[in-house]
């Protein structure tokens, strides 16, 4: 899947949190765009802390599709919300893997129009053809040099234009 460059709205007070962020990289639009669109659907002051469901809201105004979700956590509440969302095509894992457990154990080889997006702890990253992109990392990082190596996978979610 082609990735777009982050971009600010210079204009604008930037918004360099990780859900714009990522948002940005995935559609092209700015992150203070992205930003705004969570903030007036959701009736938010400020979009910081975003969830799967914001995130989610934005992709689809821009025309990406989910194909299918892994999930790590074992909650209940966690099921319900991931099962209503993504249906058959989600799946939990048995434990928490780390960013490169799971990318060894879970990763398939990419077609052209496809990535990841990724919940790590609470940071959210998107990774496309071994690379990590995310605010810190707006141009791509391979995942052995990436800060959040070690981090558990929360969600892994995969999409396509």
């Amino acid at each position: 899947m082609k990735l777009h460059k982050l971009t600010h709205d210079k204009k604008l007070y930037p918004n360099k949190w990780c859900g714009p962020s990522i948002l940005s990289i995935l559609t092209g639009a700015t992150s203070e765009d992205c930003a705004m669109l969570i903030k007036k659907k959701f009736k938010r002051k400020y979009c910081k802390g975003t969830s799967w469901t914001q995130v989610s809201y934005v992709l689809k105004k821009h025309k990406l599709k989910v194909k299918h979700a892994f999930a790590t956590r074992k909650s209940e509440h966690d099921e319900i919300v991931a099962t209503k969302l993504f249906g058959k095509r989600f799946k939990i894992a048995e434990k928490p893997q780390t960013l490169i457990k799971w990318f060894e154990w879970h990763r398939i080889k990419p077609k052209e129009n496809e990535c990841y997006l990724m919940a790590i702890g609470n940071h959210w990253m998107v990774e496309n053809h071994g690379m990590m992109f995310d605010n810190h990392n707006p141009e791509g990082v391979m995942i052995s040099d990436s800060r959040m190596k070690k981090a558990r996978v929360t969600f892994a979610i995969k999409l396509s234009k």
